[in-house]
């Protein structure tokens, strides 16, 4: 293997942030042209780096949220195929806490995203795959990428810019949809170019657990999942269609017949949007005209409250200076486990409710 020339490591954390990711393009060059899969290649980047920046964990403690935009700018500059991977390594595997930022043309960040992290995607970013594998911590996106969360086994991944797919065969974490994605048009820069379609495809496909929550425009929702809660509020063509009856969904928002050129036509059965037994192929409990004091509505109606005040507080620090800190301040976490208690306690209470 050729010599590679180690960068002299200045004390402060921009210096050793520079210096490491000098180090690792020259470990990620030689594992950008081995003849392997693009996710092989993805994982040995991300380890590279882990084992470049591990040493200095310590240094990235106290730096602000946005305090590596230099940093992001030469990254995104260089036009690193498996850039990503350096920058979520930097977030997982030092002692950063929060990171934000304009992000564009990177084919991942938030790879394996680990519980006390949280990554802020300012508007304007463009992203290919976003928290994928994430097993905790927080993913706030303004921008637009393709999957959000997918494969996520823990954690809570919000969109509020554009998402083709969130959640898809995600487990045990919770995602939640603001963003209207028919009015997204967006080109990614990444080892393949993508489009993003004017059509949203699918939330929580195959989902094998978790929650989700839909408070704008779907075209399906949980479909084929195994199992978790899918909470729709907003408007949607298809809600678990073919999902296996340990997964629950319940609609308290707005269903409409689907025509889409990405799938075939289906024409919505009404019998089905009036059911209101047990879960089950193209079945889900429908709470929308129900007015009674029937526990699980008022569960549904808290969930509801509590997403848009977060909502509400990430649009509003947008438009201020120093917006990432204020969103990083927010009790995630508490949020996060709010809305899983009043939906574990709402499962439990449909059956009773809406019999």
């Amino acid at each position: 293997m050729e010599k590679r020339n180690r960068p002299a490591v200045r004390e402060d954390y921009l210096g050793v942030a520079l210096a490491c990711y000098a180090l690792w393009r020259q470990v990620s060059s030689v594992i950008a042209n081995e003849r392997e899969y693009f996710v092989a290649k993805r994982e040995s980047a991300y380890a590279a780096a882990a084992d470049i920046l591990s040493p200095h964990a310590c240094v990235f403690a106290s730096v602000g949220a946005d305090g590596l935009e230099a940093l992001l700018r030469q990254i995104e500059n260089d036009n690193e195929p498996l850039a990503g991977s350096f920058v979520s390594a930097l977030l997982n595997e030092t002692g950063l806490p929060v990171m934000s930022g304009r992000f564009r043309g990177y084919s991942q960040i938030g790879y394996r995203i680990k519980p006390g992290k949280m990554l802020i995607l300012e508007k304007g970013s463009l992203v290919d795959q976003v928290g994928y594998e994430g097993t905790g911590g927080g993913v706030v996106s303004l921008g637009s990428c393709w999957s959000l969360g997918a494969f996520s086994k823990g954690g809570l991944y919000v969109n509020l810019g554009g998402a083709v797919r969130i959640g898809s065969r995600g487990g045990d974490s919770v995602r939640i949809n603001f963003a209207n994605h028919r009015k997204q048009r967006a080109v990614v820069r990444s080892v393949n170019s993508i489009v993003l379609p004017t059509e949203s495809f699918d939330m929580a496909y195959r989902a094998t657990g978790g929650l989700d929550v839909n408070l704008c425009w779907e075209y399906a929702m949980g479909t084929e999942a195994s199992s978790g809660t899918r909470l729709n509020y907003g408007v949607l063509n298809l809600l678990g269609i073919g999902a296996a009856s340990e997964s629950r969904a319940v609609n308290a928002g707005r269903m409409v017949p689907a025509t889409t050129p990405y799938h075939l036509s289906v024409t919505a059965d009404a019998d089905v949007f009036r059911w209101k037994g047990i879960v089950g192929k193209n079945e889900f409990f429908d709470i929308v005209n129900r007015k009674g004091d029937g526990r699980a509505v008022t569960l549904a109606r808290e969930i509801r409250r509590m997403c848009f005040e977060a909502r509400d507080l990430v649009t509003k620090s947008a438009k201020q200076e120093r917006s990432a800190e204020t969103i990083a301040a927010y009790d995630w976490a508490g949020f996060e486990a709010g809305i899983r208690a009043r939906a574990g306690e709402m499962g439990k209470h449909l059956g009773d409710d809406l019999a």
